[in-house]
C-alpha cells in the first residue's frame, strides 16, 4: 500500500474495530504497512480472518478477532486474546457502527445514540 506519509508503527498494537468493513479494511492495511501489528475485529469470523490473511500474505502481522461491540462479554473475551498474544492495545480506532448507512445529517437523535453507544462501550474496555 502507497502512503502519502508513513509513520513508524513498529511492533504497536492496534485494534480497529469493524475491521473487515470497506473503510476500516484500509485503516487496517495503513497500519499494517507501517508496522503495526493489527487486529481486526468485528462480528464475521470470515471476513476478519480473511482481511488478516490478506495482510499477513503482504509482510504485515495481523489476527482476526470475531466480536460484536455491542457484547460486552464478547468484547473482553477479544481483548484477553489481544493481550495473551501481543499485549494490550495502543492504537485503537473505533469504526463500527450499529446501524446500517443512513446520511449523518439526516439521522434524528434516535437513529444516532446506538451508532455511538458501541464505540464508547469498545473503547472502555
Amino acid at each position: 500500500m502507497k502512503l502519502p506519509m508513513k509513520p513508524d508503527l513498529t511492533n504497536r498494537v492496534a485494534v480497529v474495530t469493524g475491521g473487515a468493513g470497506v473503510l476500516c479494511s484500509q485503516f487496517c492495511r495503513a497500519l499494517a504497512a507501517c508496522g503495526a501489528k493489527v487486529a481486526v475485529l468485528g462480528r464475521t469470523a470470515d471476513k476478519v480472518e480473511a482481511l488478516a490473511a490478506e495482510i499477513r500474505a503482504e509482510g504485515g502481522e495481523a489476527m482476526g478477532l470475531c466480536a460484536d461491540v455491542t457484547d460486552r462479554e464478547g468484547l473482553k473475551a477479544a481483548c484477553a486474546k489481544l493481550k495473551s498474544v501481543w499485549g494490550p492495545c495502543e492504537i485503537l480506532v473505533n469504526g463500527a457502527g450499529a446501524t446500517g448507512p443512513t446520511p449523518l445529517l439526516t439521522m434524528n437523535f434516535s437513529r444516532w445514540r446506538p451508532w455511538t453507544t458501541p464505540r464508547k462501550r469498545a473503547f472502555s474496555i
